[in-house]
């Protein structure tokens, strides 16, 4: 159950729910409630703001999210210890904490584990979340220069804690679904002959997908990652060539 209110509607409810004990029993425990501004009603440009979420723990609220807290920007000194971070600190942090929901890191973490991601990852890119796993997705930024055992290094770092996700190929009526940690590329044309997309599948099945016009087909299965970044630094590059 989810409730919305004005902070002086909560705590009319809060009262309501001393006098009369029984109610108590009665609201779910776990129930959210939104705590949102009182606005003006003669105002029709002005909109509620989201202050307080309260979960109700059977006995009273407790605060589960301050809204305020959570969507101010890192401070310099929180920027600069994106510096001490280490790798697995970030993986850990990307793939383990949900990037959606009550659950969600307040957006100045967000700031400083990003900036500490694109400084140890340079040849990788952010790229919104799965809904099916809520995680973090990513894509390879493979330019020509990039360090490839690097590269490979890397995304065999983050592969205990990416989540396979279901994919589908549905090119000249042949549908198939597949699962297999999935990553975006990110390449020079910027999609424009098309979206590519970089499956793991095990630790020897490796496939570049295409899609265009919401038909997706296989354009390259490796049984190496190895050859699979090496083919798309030579065909999918991000940069000038």
């Amino acid at each position: 159950m989810h409730i919305r209110c004005t902070e002086k509607e909560l705590c009319e409810l809060s009262i309501w729910f001393d006098t009369q004990a029984v109610l108590k029993n009665m609201l779910p425990k776990g129930t959210t409630c939104l705590v949102e501004s009182e606005i003006d009603e003669k105002d029709e440009d002005t909109y509620p703001e989201a202050l307080f979420t309260y979960e109700w723990d059977g006995t009273g609220w407790q605060v589960l999210r301050d809204h305020k807290e959570h969507t101010r920007k890192a401070t310099k000194e929180e920027l600069e210890s994106a510096n001490n971070l280490t790798k697995k600190q970030v993986i850990q942090h990307m793939m383990l904490t949900p990037p959606e929901g009550l659950g969600s890191p307040p957006y100045w973490k967000q700031e400083v584990y990003s900036d500490a991601f694109y400084r140890l990852f340079p040849d990788m890119w952010e790229d919104g979340y799965w809904p099916e796993t809520n995680q973090n997705a990513l894509r390879v930024k493979i330019e020509k220069n990039s360090n490839l055992e690097q590269l490979e290094a890397d995304i065999l770092e983050w592969l205990p804690y990416y989540k396979a996700i279901k994919n589908e190929l549905n090119d000249l009526g042949n549908d198939t679904t597949y699962m297999a940690k999935t990553f975006g590329i990110f390449e020079h044309t910027c999609s424009e002959h098309g979206s590519y997309q970089f499956h793991i599948l095990s630790r020897n099945d490796f496939k570049i997908t295409k899609t265009t016009y919401g038909r997706t087909k296989i354009q390259a299965e490796f049984k190496s990652l190895k050859k699979a970044l090496k083919y798309i630094q030579d065909n999918h590059w991000y940069g000038d060539e």
